[in-house]
């Protein structure tokens, strides 16, 4: 199990953290969770990825927006304004990219 995690710039009490297993053959599905430092107890919000989370980071300009990048090589843009867990902007290793 590996995990990586992200504290927003604009609101330093939200931290994104992003979790799955990293192995050879098929991509095992992981998630990504935004957490409230002032209420630890439980996420403010979650969403299930395709794959892996390999890395995540928030933008710089844009504060909401959460670029997250996956074991299969896919990068996808969810944004965390949104407070519910939709199919994110994302384009595949081989270039495909679809949005909402």
């Amino acid at each position: 199990m590996r995990d990586c995690r992200s504290r927003a710039q604009a609101r330093t009490d939200i931290l994104a953290a992003g979790y799955g297993q990293h192995r050879f053959g098929p991509p095992a599905a992981g998630a990504i969770a935004l957490w409230s430092l002032k209420n630890p107890g439980a996420p403010l919000w979650r969403a299930a990825t395709p794959a892996g989370v390999a890395s995540l980071d928030w933008a710089a300009e844009a504060g909401g927006l959460l670029a997250v990048g996956l074991a299969d090589g896919t990068v996808a843009v969810y944004d965390a304004r949104a407070r519910q867990a939709r199919l994110p902007s994302a384009c595949s290793a081989s270039g495909a990219c679809t949005g909402t």
